[in-house]
């Protein structure tokens, strides 16, 4: 029987390679002959893997993933990969800490995610957008985080592709937060009711 992050990659597999919305973005990047990514929240390093396999343009791919089991998990798996692209960082993205703690996760997907309440238990270094430069698409999937993220990032405004999962009340109420924190951006595909807390925003400059 496979372990939780095992099957997980599978899942992760059958949603961006048969849900029409993820197969819009990859196509898209695709397209755009995207060079630098960011993966923000890679659990399981799948999309980062999908990505690279679909798109020949990519130069480098950077992985930040918090929780250490998945993080582990995911290095194993990038010695499969190019290494000389692959960059692999056991940090959470997040403002206004140096470390954070992460809560149990109620998915059980390497066990844990971002909380500031519950059963905290693991304690990891944080990074910020800031701290990278030329990045082309950023991927950010981080459990409830992107509430911390987006507001206060500045560079976030310069990047050209983003796509984003929301959680807890913005899975519902991502429009609003969107137009206020990512004025730059607009929304170039919606999840469908398969993925309707996922939006993949364009810079506007670049927006056609």
């Amino acid at each position: 029987m496979p372990s939780s992050l095992e099957a997980h990659v599978s899942e992760t597999e059958n949603e961006w390679s048969t849900i029409g919305y993820f197969k819009n973005v990859v196509q898209f990047l695709k397209e755009k002959n995207v060079k630098n990514v960011l993966d923000v929240g890679g659990c399981t390093g799948q999309v980062s893997v999908m990505l690279l396999h679909e798109i020949p343009t990519i130069k480098s791919v950077t992985i930040l993933e918090p929780v250490s089991e998945n993080y582990k998990f995911i290095v194993e798996r990038a010695k499969d990969a190019d290494t000389a692209k692959v960059n692999v960082l056991n940090k959470a993205l997040f403002y206004g800490e140096t470390h954070i703690r992460l809560g149990q996760c109620d998915n059980n997907v390497g066990g844990w995610s971002f909380q500031h309440t519950g059963n905290q238990t693991e304690e990891v270094e944080t990074a910020t957008l800031e701290e990278f430069s030329n990045i082309d698409f950023v991927k950010i999937d981080i459990e409830g985080a992107e509430k911390n993220v987006i507001p206060s990032s500045t560079y976030i405004h310069e990047i050209p592709y983003l796509e984003i999962e929301f959680h807890d009340e913005l899975m519902t109420t991502w429009k609003e937060f969107v137009g206020e924190h990512l004025k730059n951006h607009k929304v170039k595909y919606e999840g469908n009711p398969q993925r309707p807390q996922n939006v993949f925003l364009v810079r506007e400059d670049l927006f056609e």
